[in-house]
């Protein structure tokens, strides 16, 4: 899936569909494109956090609003590169109430429930140290 001249265009036959916001991106408006295209099921926003980076990110002076924000409107956050601390997982917790998932490849696997070639396209697309 992927946009051209801001047009979404859809891959026939397709079994999942992962659109990756990366970077200051702004996740919420790619889904409201996604709900609103009738040949599309919508299941949600999963926001990767860097958790080795977080901390510094949510206070930076000019990504730390969209950061936030990217968190705010998870319905899944992914914390990747550590082991979810007291202190990330309550900051994590003042911006979302979204499940909060740590570096785990089975859990996620289960989670998504993607067959093994999809999985581990998903992993390297994430570039995700698991």
């Amino acid at each position: 899936m992927c946009f051209v001249k801001n047009r979404l265009v859809i891959p026939l036959q397709t079994h999942l569909n992962v659109i990756e916001a990366s970077g200051i991106a702004d996740p919420a408006k790619i889904a409201n494109v996604a709900v609103a295209e009738p040949d599309l099921v919508y299941q949600g926003i999963i926001t990767v956090v860097d958790g080795a980076n977080i901390l510094d990110q949510l206070v930076d002076r000019f990504v730390g609003d969209q950061v936030r924000d990217q968190i705010r409107v998870a319905d899944l956050i992914y914390v990747s590169k550590t082991e979810l601390s007291d202190h990330l997982s309550m900051q994590l917790a003042t911006l979302s109430k979204a499940p909060i998932l740590e570096s785990d490849a089975a859990t996620i696997e289960m989670l998504l429930q993607i067959n093994p070639f999809f999985w581990n396209k998903f992993v390297r697309f994430f570039n995700m140290d698991i």
